[in-house]
């Protein structure tokens, strides 16, 4: 069987063993990640090439199994050949690729040109194109001899092309030139004798001598910690002349190795690495991608040494310096491991994780570390600690983000290089300086206003500024203040702001000053109009005087009409601090930063917008001045002359004067804004509101407000260097108690919108109790009762009420006792508890004479039986009749037997109208009772429930709940019951909370596997309906297995499709087969299907073929559903697309009203249930069986009666779903 990856070594040149200058071998690149068989296609494999050189029009060839080159070649050219080659490697793991460089041209350092050879003469080898006669192995060293050139030419004196890291191709060479750099190629030479005896211009082209600077540079690409340059204590001594590792380096030709393989390095004997620190790189990187574990051997500048960890494994490696060079040269290698994996890798270490997962952290700053935890267990195979994962991020953030400190020692360069591409920009920097010389001056504060924002703001702002300030997370609790104001569409325009050491009057007058001298005190504008967000230290006396006055009294009428703004509230400021909430924990010159780049893509976009748009009133401003238009209808305008207006609006009157842009109510005059007294008067004028509107809200004013451009700040490898000192960053200051990561809101500022934390109530995760914690459990302040809560404690104490309970079946011996006792065990929901007992006493009941005459006890026993199977004929009711066949009027007052007589009465079957008749009578009665309130609790309450859901049809959990209450209200209860049955309510709702939450973890990971935004969550909904047919505690599988099995069946399709079609189509089918089909399409019969083979071995054969052929009662119960959803689904309203209902084909196949087909539809759902009762009767000994199938058709009346669709609107059940699985019942 094929495999589903294929992993591809890349070989960039190749030599043939026919020359005496070849010593064999083939130079390898590096190896492509596996790729997909079935996906993979050849532009795939193109853009995996790109990093090893391969470009647009190089060839490209694979290698068949078991060939050497260059036998067995073959050119790709499109798919078609790939799935060749994937056909030639079924049964392989790994493939050989060659490609070849179309010809280009390097010009030399003397001007003149180098042309490699082009691979257009090699031709096609293999299947379809194979012609082998003309293949020349000589072609195949043409690279070689070009090497060679290029040493015979160094030796006459001559400068070979040289570069960084060749691309050594099979055959010819590609265009090396670099944007940014020299156009050099470096030269690879092969060693065809020992190392010794290479010449010393062959030397230098492979190891030539840097300086500590280049040398660094060179091995940036991994910190190596664990082989460091440190003496080794615990050095193992290897032999270097043991036989296992004589593979010497004689006889092998050189191979360099390229920093662009450093990740997945191929390593072999004869490998050249420019320095020590590379090898280290390369090994340490090695070490991790076979995940073993390694002893260091020998380990310095000259030499290093590394044998797997593991006893027996033959896997060792080493490499050593060449005399007079940095280079480094791999000597030995034994490359097979005889040893498993290993996942603790103490190569592994966090600067490795550091540099592999920079990018990573570059893209989620805020990267969970746990998270970060598990990614590199997937990655990497190997564990971890959380501490290495912490520090990992840490110094991945300070290496992305820029580390705090040192941020603060350039601040001065910084501020330079800011006024030096923005001229006219406002920079200051306040440092605390010592009088003491040798001590650096220390950062306190940095004010900064572009030219763009000043220039903007004065040319086409209103004279109105916003402050406010925010918290940063520096570690020295610094914070920054900002000044704003608004455009003229009313947006947020940022003027300055400024990182200080806290929220004070110093550092506000600071602030103040500053922005001052960059915009001036606005005496043109008559001065500026300042805003502040409980600022009140900066004036204490007007704080003092505005907090005597409520808000309420607060109003716009002192305004300044100068400010051209009616705003009650500093939103605007809040609307800032939004904006830099992701620049707030960043270093402080990355978060000057981000928050340039940010203004500087908000002031072109606006630009570009106001140049691009035809608008002459901004958006906004002209939305406003059309809601005032719209209500100008209702004014009534008189010109009293020179442009003086009377408006009257809703009795009121108002003076305007069209002149002067004002009107009496003050709107226009603070807004700019005609208000809906001057578009009257302004429309009884004949003009147009708009030509009215303030000049400074206008697109001319918005154009001069974004005409400036903040310009790019270079990085800091281009600052230039200032003559000021260094400046160490500002002493951390920790702030008293726990971090805020929220502001602290006013007492009358609205929240956000959620879930308030003071309106939650904390549950024990112990006892599973509300008002406590799991600390507080059990403590002195918890009452001894909380303490018998917990888990192990309420089961041994339901273990023993089972007991007591079990000996009070034997001590009833009447028949009245019994029934009693089995109706309080079913309606308190312990029967599963009791199965064995209750069958005993049924069976007893049946088979004694019954002679009471109490209406409520022959209907107990009439309800009891048929519930269990057994038959009791309808006429056990005719002693309550008078002659004319009738019940008599005395029964009538007695409405505990009048309720009894109803519940039995619904288990009627076909062909049974004395008990319809029953039902009517006893309906009638207890609705007239009910209406004159003369029932007492808790028989009223029953009552109620009863008429509107009879008891044989209710789930009876729910019916549970509310029995509780009332069991302990009734005469002659047994509390032992009662407590028996709130404990095993608890135990078995902790059981259902858990399986909820399992399954909703399992949807949600199966929703996002999905991806299908359509796919509706019913998952609560789901299992709801599992625990209705099973919520004891032994059937936790059977529960999980058929919410599974409803959420997947939601995507049924065999008879979607004839739905859609009749959807699709608008037609509307006949009454019958639409039934028919909507009754297939409700999946009941695949629900119970699988419910059943979820039960697990309880289930027999002949129940199995039972359930799966489709009885009546699985049947009644899909009608019942499918009927009455779909009169909930008829009074919620129909979608423009859905398929017509069962409602809606009756009234057009009938001509009827909606009510006329609600009342047959009630009427079939009535004969679906006698279905269902009937099956009880004729399936007796299948009635496990037939009991889960009620209880799936009961929970129809939970989810649609009083035709509401809860199904659909969730919300609906929230209550019913909050008493089920979250509270608790009090004990």
């Amino acid at each position: 069987m094929g495999r589903t990856s294929i992993s591809f070594i890349v070989h960039t040149g190749c030599t043939t063993g026919g020359s005496s200058r070849k010593s064999g071998g083939e130079r390898i690149c590096s190896s492509i990640y596996l790729l997909d068989r079935d996906s993979l296609k050849f532009i795939d494999l193109e853009e995996s090439l790109l990093i090893h050189g391969y470009q647009k029009g190089d060839g490209v060839y694979y290698l068949k199994p078991s060939y050497v080159p260059p036998q067995g070649l073959v050119q790709i050219l499109n798919d078609e050949q790939i799935k060749m080659m994937l056909d030639d490697h079924k049964t392989e793991t790994e493939c050989s690729l060659y490609f070849f460089a179309r010809p280009r041209e390097l010009v030399t350092d003397n001007g003149s040109t180098s042309r490699f050879v082009s691979p257009s003469s090699i031709p096609l080898i293999g299947h379809h194109n194979s012609v082998p006669g003309d293949f020349d192995k000589d072609d195949l060293i043409l690279h070689e001899e070009y090497v060679q050139q290029q040493l015979r030419e160094k030796k006459k004196g001559k400068e070979p092309v040289i570069g960084k890291e060749p691309v050594m191709f099979f055959q010819g060479d590609s265009d090396t030139e670099d944007l940014y750099g020299t156009n050099q190629v470096d030269v690879e030479v092969n060693q065809a004798e020992p190392h010794r005896g290479k010449t010393t211009q062959e030397k230098e082209l492979v190891g030539k001598k840097t300086n500590k600077r280049k040398e660094k540079d060179i091995g940036q690409s991994a910190e190596v910690d664990y082989l460091s340059d440190e003496p080794n204590d615990d050095t193992i001594d290897f032999n270097d002349e043991a036989p296992i590792y004589v593979h010497r380096s004689r006889g092998i030709e050189d191979i360099i190795f390229y920093e662009s393989t450093l990740r997945r390095p191929h390593m072999q004997v004869g490998m050249l690495f420019s320095n020590v620190d590379l090898f280290r790189a390369a090994l340490k990187n090695m070490i991790i991608n076979m995940g073993r574990e390694v002893f260091k051997g020998k380990n310095d500048r000259n030499q290093v040494s590394v044998k797997c960890k593991a006893d027996n494994c033959p896997w060792y490696i080493y490499a050593s310096k060449l005399p007079g060079e940095d280079t480094f040269k791999i000597k030995k290698y034994v490359s097979k491991h005889s040893c498993g994996k290993s996942h603790n890798i103490a190569q592994l270490d966090w600067r490795w994780l550091t540099n592999e997962y920079m990018e990573f952290f570059r893209s989620d700053k805020k990267w969970d570390a746990h998270a970060f935890q598990d990614c590199v267990r997937r990655d990497t195979n190997v564990e971890v600690s959380i501490s290495k994962a912490y520090r990992a991020r840490r110094e991945a953030y300070k290496k992305v983000m820029g580390d705090h400190d040192l941020q603060f020692k350039r601040i001065q360069d910084y501020a330079h290089a800011v006024l030096s591409a923005n001229p006219g920009s406002k920079v200051f920097v306040k440092c605390e300086v010592s009088p003491e010389p040798e001590i650096r001056p220390r950062f306190q504060r940095l004010f900064l206003s572009f030219d763009a924002q000043i220039t903007g703001f004065l040319g086409g702002c209103r004279p109105f500024i916003g402050i406010d300030g925010c918290h940063i997370k520096l570690n020295n609790g610094s914070q920054i203040l900002a000044a704003q104001g608004r455009d003229a569409n009313n947006n947020l325009f940022p003027i300055a702001f400024a990182v200080v050491e806290s929220e004070c009057t110093e550092s506000w007058t600071w602030f103040l000053l500053c922005l001052e001298k960059a915009i001036g005190k606005g005496e043109e504008f008559g001065g500026w109009v300042f805003m502040s967000d409980r600022q009140k230290a900066n004036n204490l006396r007007a704080w003092e005087w505005l907090s005597k006055v409520p808000t309420k009294h607060w109003c716009r009428y002192m305004f300044s009409s100068r400010a051209k703004t009616d705003l009650l509230l500093n939103n605007i400021s809040e609307t800032y601090n939004s904006k830099i909430l992701g620049a707030r924990d960043e270093p402080i010159i990355t978060m000057v930063e981000h928050i340039r780049t940010k203004m500087k893509g908000d002031f072109n976009n606006k630009r570009e917008g106001a140049e691009r748009d035809n608008w002459q009133i901004p958006p906004n401003i002209l939305k406003k001045l059309e809601a005032e238009k719209n209500e100008a209808r209702y004014c009534k305008s008189v010109c009293a002359g020179r442009g003086i207006w009377q408006v009257s609006p809703f009795g009121n009157q108002y003076v305007v004067d069209l002149n002067k842009h004002t009107c009496g109510c003050r709107k226009w005059d603070l807004t700019g804004i005609p208000c809906l007294h001057a578009v009257s008067a302004i429309q009884g004028f004949m003009q147009r509101p708009e030509s009215y509107v303030d000049d400074i809200l206008t697109k001319d004013a918005y154009a001069r407000t974004y005409c400036g451009m903040i310009y790019p700040v270079p990085d800091e490898t281009q600052w230039e260097k200032t003559p000021f000192p260094d400046v160490d960053p500002p002493v951390a200051r920790t702030q008293p108690g726990r971090p805020k990561t929220k502001r602290t809101r006013a007492s009358d500022e609205p929240r956000v919108q959620g879930r308030s934390v003071a309106k939650t109530t904390i549950r024990c995760s112990v006892c599973k109790e509300f008002g406590h914690n799991s600390r507080k459990h059990g403590k002195d302040n918890q009452s001894s009762s909380s303490q018998n809560r917990s888990e192990t404690c309420m089961q041994e104490r339901a273990e023993k009420l089972k007991g007591d309970i079990r000996t009070l079946f034997g001590t009833c011996n009447d028949i009245s006792a019994r029934m009693n006792l089995v109706d309080s065990i079913q309606h308190l929901g312990i029967v599963h508890l009791f199965q064995e007992q209750i069958e005993d006493a049924l069976m007893s009941i049946h088979e004694s004479e019954f002679t009471s005459s109490s209406l409520y006890e022959v209907a107990l026993r009439f309800r009891l039986l048929r519930e269990h199977g057994f038959w009791v004929p309808p006429d056990a009711f005719n002693k309550f009749k008078g002659d004319d066949g009738r019940f008599r009027n005395e029964i009538a007052n007695d409405p505990r037997g009048l309720l009894s007589l109803y519940n039995a009465a619904h288990l009627l079957i076909h062909g049974e109208p004395e008990l319809e008749e029953a039902i009517t009578f006893a309906r009638e009665h207890l609705k007239l009772m009910s209406q004159d309130n003369v029932l007492n609790p808790p028989l009223a309450c029953q009552v109620r429930r009863a008429l509107t859901l009879p008891l044989p049809r209710t789930f009876k959990r729910v019916e549970t709940i509310c029995y509780m209450l009332e069991y302990q209200l009734e005469e002659g209860n047994i509390p032992i019951l009662l407590d028996l049955a709130r404990l095993d309510f608890n135990l078995l709702q902790h059981i259902h909370l858990k399986e909820l939450k399992a399954i909703s973890e399992w949807w949600k990971d199966l929703y996002g596997y999905m991806g299908l935004s359509y796919i509706r969550d019913r998952t609560i909904e789901g299992y709801t309906w599992s625990y209705m047919m099973f919520y004891e505690e032994g059937f936790a599988f059977t529960r999980m297995f058929v919410a599974k099995l409803i959420a997947l069946f939601q995507k049924q399709s065999t008879y979607y499709l004839q739905e859609a079609e009749w959807s699709n189509q608008k037609y509307k089918p006949g009454f019958k087969d639409q039934v028919v089909l909507s009754t297939k399409s409700s999946a009941v019969q695949l629900l119970c299907v699988a419910a059943m083979v979820g039960w697990g071995g309880t289930m027999t054969t002949e129940a199995f073929e039972w359930v799966a052929s489709g009885n009546a009662a699985v049947i009644a119960c899909a009608k019942i559903g499918r009927f009455m959803n779909d009169i909930a689904a008829f009074k919620r309203g129909k979608n423009k697309r859905d398929v017509a209902s069962s409602v809606e084909c009756y009234m057009n196949e009938n001509g009827v009203t909606s009510e006329a087909a609600f009342a047959k539809i009630n009427a079939l759902v009535e004969d679906e249930w006698r279905s269902t009762n009937q099956t009880r009767l004729e399936h007796r000994t299948l009635l496990p069986m037939v009991q889960r199938i009620v209880n799936f058709t009961v929970s129809m009346a939970l989810f649609y009666d009083d035709k509401k669709d809860a199904y659909t609107f969730g919300t609906l059940l929230r209550e019913i779903v909050e008493s089920l699985f979250v509270k608790p019942v009090p004990i």
